[in-house]
């Protein structure tokens, strides 16, 4: 493990193997189903975080995450008074969860910030590029 700096990529595939089989044998509501399960316990301290101190650590989060996969220069963040606007000019997830990239974005990023209290709000989502524009707000 000490000589792989980043072990996301591999959690991709790992996804994209479990969502295709929860696709086989429940379909999309059962893919939604595990994906709001999965962000909920998953992301359980992000989302105390954001509940407590506000917006700032899902800014955080989104800048670390894109970082990790070497493409920060993808994402753009406005921050203001209890609100952000992200765009991702292009997605690393799109590549590796096929056919659920929109959907993982809704309902994992769209459960974290709804569980803290927030709203979400996708704007545009490209399914080629995984390119992506969203509010989160009060």
């Amino acid at each position: 493990m000490g000589d792989n700096t980043y072990l996301h990529k591999d959690f991709h595939v790992s996804m994209d193997i479990a969502l295709a089989y929860i696709d086989r044998r429940y379909k999309k509501e059962g893919v939604t189903e595990y994906l709001n399960r999965f962000a909920d316990s998953y992301h359980k301290d992000l989302i105390n975080k954001i509940s407590q101190e506000g917006l700032s650590p899902f800014k955080a989060y989104l800048e670390n995450i894109f970082k990790a996969e070497e493409c920060s220069d993808a994402l753009s963040i406005i921050e203001s008074k209890d609100t952000l606007h992200v765009k991702i000019s292009k997605g690393f997830y799109v590549y590796t969860i096929i056919g659920y990239s929109q959907l993982v974005l809704e309902k994992v990023y769209g459960t974290i910030i709804q569980k803290a209290g927030y709203r979400f709000e996708l704007l545009n989502f490209d399914n080629q590029t995984g390119a992506a524009e969203f509010k989160v707000y009060r």
